[in-house]
């Protein structure tokens, strides 16, 4: 079974619309828009632990982004991160 993702997320006074996408780019599983206050999760057949890694991933980014933190772009500290983000979560669900 997939795991569902929320259709919107709140970040402070900022909404960002989550949705599967096929346009994300081959070589990624998600990617952000802060801008557009889009989180867009690829398409392609993922592993629940992938779609939450990627979600999570993303929300990193926009609350960095939203902190004004200059680590919002560092996709090094961002995975360091998300990665234990998503394993508290999973953890969770199991």
């Amino acid at each position: 079974m997939q795991l569902k993702l929320p259709r919107k997320i709140k970040i402070r006074n900022r909404t960002y619309v989550v949705r599967r996408d096929a346009k994300v780019p081959l070589s990624a599983l998600a990617d952000i828009d802060v801008r557009a206050r889009l989180i867009r999760i690829s398409t392609k057949k993922l592993a629940n632990s992938e779609v939450a890694g990627a979600f999570w991933h993303e929300v990193t980014h926009a609350i960095l982004h939203d902190m004004r933190s200059p680590k919002w772009a560092s996709e090094k500290f961002v995975t360091a991160f998300s990665d234990r983000l998503t394993n508290v979560f999973m953890g969770l669900r199991a």
